[in-house]
């Protein structure tokens, strides 16, 4: 049989109750303001790291295209894709074509790689000593050859895809 408990005990288990519940409250609230502040911080923190990487991009991809308007707009080099038909004309405007990759790269040398090819011939600036052999078997095998031809030199935009001129796998 159970001893019944006396009043002071009641009053000691019922507010110890209360102290420990209120505790509790206290607790998890802190706890959550704790965590929505982490959560602002990490959040602000993706974002800033998200805008720096599109800044990257979009300096990446801004220095592509001054160097593909470049070439583009360069008379000598556009003959020079045209008619590099013989081996000798052809060493020459290696040369030629290789100071023109240069030229344009040299303000900031902010590029991987600089590839111009024609039915015939590729010119290449490359900065990290790639396999030759695999960049000539690459271009012949190129897959969106094809598709550059049917749209008669329009700008055509190509899904996100392995680099095809790199022997190294992702």
């Amino acid at each position: 049989m159970k001893k019944p408990r006396n009043y002071p005990q009641k009053l000691f288990l019922a507010y110890s109750c209360i102290y420990m519940t209120a505790l509790l409250i206290f607790f998890l609230i802190v706890l959550g303001l704790f965590y929505q502040q982490q959560y602002k911080k990490t959040q602000e923190n993706q974002s800033q790291i998200v805008s720096k990487i599109s800044e990257q991009i979009d300096v990446s991809l801004q220095n592509m295209d001054q160097i593909a308007n470049g070439l583009l707009f360069n008379n000598t080099f556009l003959e020079l894709m045209k008619n590099s038909t013989t081996q000798q004309r052809y060493n020459e405007a290696s040369k030629q074509i290789l100071n023109t990759f240069t030229a344009l790269d040299a303000p900031l040398f902010s590029t991987h790689r600089i590839i111009a090819f024609n039915d015939f011939y590729y010119y290449n600036l490359s900065k990290s000593g790639e396999n030759q052999s695999y960049m000539k078997l690459a271009i012949a095998n190129w897959p969106w050859a094809e598709s550059l031809w049917e749209h008669s030199g329009k700008k055509i935009f190509i899904p996100p895809h392995q680099d095809t001129f790199d022997d190294l796998p992702c």
